[in-house]
C-alpha cells in the first residue's frame, strides 16, 4: 500500500513538469537561432527586370529577424562603377547593358548582403548632334614674353553610339597671330560621364587637353578642362569648360 502511494505522487509530480513549457520553448537552441536570423531583401528593382536607356533604377532594401521586419542602420549601393547610399534612393546614368545590383546593409551591427541583375537597355536613338560654347584662358609662357588670353567658341560635335567627335576653333593672341586656334574634340559618352580631349594639331605632333564631364546622349552635356603644354621653346596652358545641348 505504501509503494501504492509513492507511485501515485511520482505520475503527479512527472505531470505537474512535464508536458509543453513556454520558457523552455524560448530557451531552445533552435528557437533562439531563429528568432535572431536576419534576412534582407532587395524590393526594388525586382530580379531580371529591364530599364530604358536613361531611365533612373529605383533602390529599395528590407529587412527581417525571423518573421518580423527590422530597421537598417545604413545601405550602400553598387551597380557597376556607381555607388549609392540610402535605404531607398535611386540610380541614373547607368550604361546599356546587364549589370549586377548589390547592396551592403547594416543590421544590428552586422553587415549583410544581397544582390539582383538587371538588364538597361540601348537608347532607341543611337546618333545625336550637338551644338554649344566652349570658353578658355589661354597662357603662352615663351622667350619673347608671357602672354595671356581668352576666347569664346562656338563648337559642334556628333555622338554615335557614345562616341564623341567633332571641333571648334578660337582667336586668340590676335595681336600677332593672324590663325585661329583649331582644334578636334574626340571622347565618350558613358554612364553618365564624357570624357575625351581637345586636340591641336601642329607640325610638332598633337597636343591634348583632357576634358571631363556629365551627362547622358541626347541631354545637355558639360566639361571642363585645364592642360598645360611644355616645350623647349615655353609652355601653353588652357584652361576652361564647354557646355553644349542636342540639336
Amino acid at each position: 500500500m505504501r509503494s501504492s502511494v509513492l507511485f501515485v505522487s511520482l505520475l503527479a509530480l512527472a505531470a505537474c513538469t512535464g508536458g509543453s513549457d513556454d520558457t523552455g520553448d524560448k530557451d531552445r537552441p533552435g528557437k533562439e537561432t531563429e528568432e535572431k536570423e536576419v534576412t534582407l531583401t532587395i524590393a526594388a528593382p525586382a530580379d531580371g527586370r529591364e530599364f530604358d536607356a536613361d531611365e533612373a533604377v529605383p533602390l529599395q532594401v528590407t529587412a527581417k529577424r525571423g518573421s518580423r521586419a527590422t530597421d537598417i542602420t545604413s545601405a550602400s549601393w553598387t551597380i557597376g562603377g556607381w555607388t549609392g547610399q540610402g535605404v531607398s534612393t535611386e540610380a541614373t546614368g547607368l550604361p546599356s547593358g546587364a549589370h549586377t545590383v548589390s547592396v551592403d546593409a547594416v543590421v544590428g551591427g552586422e553587415t549583410y548582403t544581397a544582390t539582383v541583375d538587371i538588364t538597361v537597355l540601348e537608347p532607341a536613338i543611337t546618333f545625336w548632334t550637338y551644338s554649344g560654347v566652349l570658353e578658355a584662358d589661354v597662357t603662352l609662357e615663351s622667350d619673347f614674353g608671357d602672354f595671356d588670353d581668352h576666347c569664346t567658341a562656338p563648337i559642334t560635335f556628333t555622338i554615335d553610339q557614345g562616341t564623341v567627335s567633332g571641333g571648334g576653333q578660337c582667336m586668340v593672341f590676335s595681336d600677332f597671330v593672324d590663325d585661329p586656334l583649331v582644334f578636334t574634340m574626340e571622347g565618350t559618352v558613358r554612364g553618365g560621364t564624357i570624357s575625351g580631349a581637345l586636340v591641336i594639331s601642329s607640325d610638332d605632333g598633337d597636343a591634348r587637353t583632357p576634358f571631363e564631364g556629365t551627362g547622358t546622349a541626347g541631354n545637355p552635356l558639360t566639361a571642363s578642362f585645364d592642360e598645360t603644354h611644355r616645350s623647349s621653346d615655353g609652355s601653353l596652358r588652357i584652361a576652361g569648360s564647354w557646355t553644349a545641348t542636342a540639336q
